[in-house]
């Protein structure tokens, strides 16, 4: 559970048919404890778009898919899923990394934000810190040296060119005062392609790292510089939360 206070779960099968889908069901709720829970089936087909469809409907906050574990399969359909929630749901994304499940977790003791100045990670920024307050985490926030950090086009809420350190210095700065905040710059190297910088960040978050955020680019940006939010599912080593843009 990512906040303290009333939460209400939603557990989503995509194929009732599946028999399987009881016992998963079952487990669930048994792994949930005392939180309120509700069943739904939403479909067998699409089941990205039928998980979003049915997050806009019943206003869902934050939509979480876990890892695969039953084979190659398994793994390519909840990639393709995942991957298309990224850009697609209605709310936020959290994607735990494969194995997550099988390790002891003692809470979030320390979150990190992949920050590059734009409106999309001021947004990310502000979830992070809100979450941090009700947890008592720390928060470390990771600014690459990129085109988009340094005024390229795409960088939505970017008016002039700046170094990722000014970037960097600027974010901590507007964090509450009574959070444990620290900025780190890294430098993926030049050209600063997707890839590099998703990796960069995933490095960076190391073992320490109980939860990663960071903004989903929309169509011009993602055609521009690709997708990190879709490299870091794969290559994070914590769970990474997705916060949508705005509408």
């Amino acid at each position: 559970c990512l906040e303290s206070g009333s939460v209400s779960i939603g557990i989503g099968i995509s194929d009732i048919k599946d028999p399987g889908a009881s016992a998963l069901f079952a487990e669930a709720r048994k792994r949930l404890g005392n939180l309120e829970v509700e069943t739904r089936v939403v479909g067998n087909r699409a089941p990205a778009r039928m998980f979003a469809e049915a997050a806009a409907r019943e206003g869902v906050g934050t939509i979480v898919v876990g890892s695969p574990h039953r084979g190659k399969l398994g793994r390519a359909l909840l990639g393709s899923v995942s991957k298309h929630l990224l850009h697609h749901a209605p709310c936020a994304v959290v994607v735990a990394p494969r194995g997550f499940a099988s390790g002891r977790h003692a809470g979030l003791r320390k979150i990190a934000v992949a920050y590059d100045g734009t409106d999309v990670a001021k947004s990310a920024l502000r979830r992070a810190e809100e979450i941090a307050a009700r947890g008592g985490a720390a928060l470390e926030i990771i600014v690459a040296e990129d085109i988009i950090v340094s005024g390229g086009p795409g960088g939505r809420g970017i008016t002039k060119r700046r170094s990722a350190a000014e970037v960097a210095e600027e974010a901590t700065a507007s964090v509450d005062p009574a959070i444990e905040t620290e900025g780190k710059v890294i430098d993926p190297g030049w050209p600063q392609v997707v890839g590099e910088v998703a990796e960069g960040i995933a490095a960076t978050c190391g073992g320490d790292v109980d939860l990663l955020l960071l903004g989903s680019k929309s169509g011009p940006e993602r055609l521009l510089y690709g997708s990190v939010s879709k490299r870091l599912i794969a290559t994070a080593p914590c769970p990474v939360l997705v916060v949508q843009r705005a509408a």
